[in-house]
């Protein structure tokens, strides 16, 4: 039986061994074995997944483990990093859906990147999260890495649900009223006759709309 432990510690060296190729990186920039774009390019990815607001991993494409997150992904979903290192999306549970797994997965690996699809992830504690989600392939010292960026989308769809009830009230309470209610657009035709104003003036809803 492989020991978790072990399995855990050699996971985190490979993650320092990938941060040593970096310092490698930058010492070779500087006795000019390598370009000084190259360590610049390396320092922004360093900054970005540390300082990133969103959801950023990075997972070992052929075993499925993820081999580092940034500190949103930790505050989002609730785990330490030492219960994610090591360990799959599918094992923590964190899919809300196994088939939207199963359907990235083989998306990623036909060579197609995944752009901004919205899908439900899980936090430690069972709650469920709206996100907007985008991975790609990339292959480092030979090895297929996935790097995923997943936005949290779950307020602003709340938001645009609360408003849509809003919005259908509005309408009921105006269709409702006895009182001759309509709105004209800003070319001064009219967008909106509520149902009074269809009786009293003897037209068909579809043949007002649209009259100066």
């Amino acid at each position: 039986m492989n020991n978790p432990s072990k399995d855990y510690q050699k996971l985190i060296a490979e993650n320092s061994s990938l941060k040593q190729r970096i310092e490698k990186l930058k010492k070779a920039a500087e006795s000019g074995n390598m370009g000084a774009n190259t360590v610049q390019s390396d320092k922004k990815f360093d900054a970005i997944f540390q300082c990133s607001p969103d959801v950023i991993t990075i997972t070992d494409a052929s075993s499925g483990s993820l081999l580092d997150v940034n500190d949103s992904f930790i505050q989002l979903t609730g785990y330490s990093r030492e219960e994610v290192i090591g360990s799959s999306t599918k094992e923590l549970n964190i899919w809300g859906s196994i088939e939207d797994r199963e359907r990235i997965v083989n998306q990623l690996k036909s060579g197609t990147n995944v752009d901004k699809v919205e899908l439900t992830f899980r936090t430690k504690n069972g709650e469920l999260r709206q996100m907007l989600f985008s991975s790609r392939l990339v292959e480092v010292d030979g090895r297929q890495l996935s790097i995923a960026i997943t936005h949290d989308v779950t307020e602003r769809n709340m938001t645009e649900e609360k408003l849509l009830e809003s919005e259908e009230k509005y309408t009921t309470v105006l269709e409702d009223m006895e009182d001759v209610y309509f709105e004209v657009d800003i070319r001064g035709n009219i967008a909106f006759v509520n149902t009074s104003s269809c009786k009293k003036s003897g037209y068909a809803k579809e043949e007002l709309l649209g009259m100066p």
